[in-house]
């Protein structure tokens, strides 16, 4: 997911990542119900943050699983797609957008407005060069033709991205407990 999805936010192809995120999968008896495949691996991945903090390296990162694929498929990425210095705010762009779609997936069907914490998490306390900050004004600028609304994420309306980015900021970001 994440290769796909850099890669389609390298590209401006929001529609590719609107795919992603939005694909819907088939239920079992086994797994949950999750219906999107941005649920499912947000749900799963939260599962697993005490297991990548026993990965040497990783044990005292905030965001264990975010550093390790941050490290693990830049090589990969940067080969093909020659992003050079560009990689960390792509990263940062899709695990922000990933959060932001689980969190506004979760509240559409009346659950807690949750959604994954990635490197930005500890990021946002910078002054200035928070990329959770970065990604809304730019939202703003745009509004209804910003990119990821024009692909329909988020229902296709900017008010319902800002409303769910301002809740995500308060009630996850601003409770953030880590300094």
């Amino acid at each position: 997911m994440y290769h796909a999805g850099i890669a389609a936010l390298e590209g401006k192809n929001y529609k590719s990542l609107a795919s992603i995120f939005y694909t819907k999968l088939g239920f079992s008896d086994y797994d949950n119900k999750d219906p999107f495949f941005a649920l499912r691996v947000a749900n799963a991945a939260d599962e697993l943050v005490d297991v990548f903090k026993r990965i040497p390296d990783h044990e005292r990162n905030y965001t264990p699983i975010s550093e390790y694929l941050y490290k693990l498929i830049q090589p990969e990425l940067d080969d093909m797609l020659f992003l050079g210095k560009g990689y960390e705010e792509l990263f940062d762009e899709f695990e922000i957008l990933f959060a932001l779609v689980v969190a506004d997936l979760n509240k559409q069907d009346d659950r807690y407005v949750w959604g994954p914490l990635g490197r930005f998490g500890w990021k946002n306390r910078r002054h200035g060069t928070s990329p959770f900050e970065k990604l809304r004004k730019e939202a703003a600028r745009s509004k209804n033709n910003w990119g990821p609304i024009k692909a329909g994420m988020f229902g296709g309306r900017y008010e319902r991205f800002e409303e769910v980015a301002e809740q995500y900021k308060n009630e996850i970001l601003a409770n953030l407990r880590w300094f």
